[in-house]
């Protein structure tokens, strides 16, 4: 996962033994690290993890997401689709 603030690229993945909360404490520390941007702090890390995976659940491993604020976009389009 890569965010400037605004924007985020991330590669859909199943990665073996990262939990949820695996998953909220990887988001907490890029936000941390990168310091917080206005949107982020309007909801919880755990709301975010769990709009997130909910919203890539129903893509296959390896499909590359763009977010832009509340906006996820495909920027790669899955095996077999189209």
């Amino acid at each position: 996962m890569s965010s400037d603030g605004h924007t985020a690229t991330a590669v859909v993945r199943d990665v073996v033994g990262m939990s949820r909360d695996d998953y909220i404490d990887a988001m907490r520390a890029s936000f941390d690290a990168q310091g917080w941007c206005p949107c982020c702090t309007m909801r919880s890390v755990v709301e975010m993890v769990d709009e997130l995976i909910g919203l890539c659940d129903c893509l296959p491993a390896g499909t590359l997401v763009g977010r832009c604020l509340d906006a996820l976009i495909l920027l790669t389009e899955p095996e077999g689709w189209g």
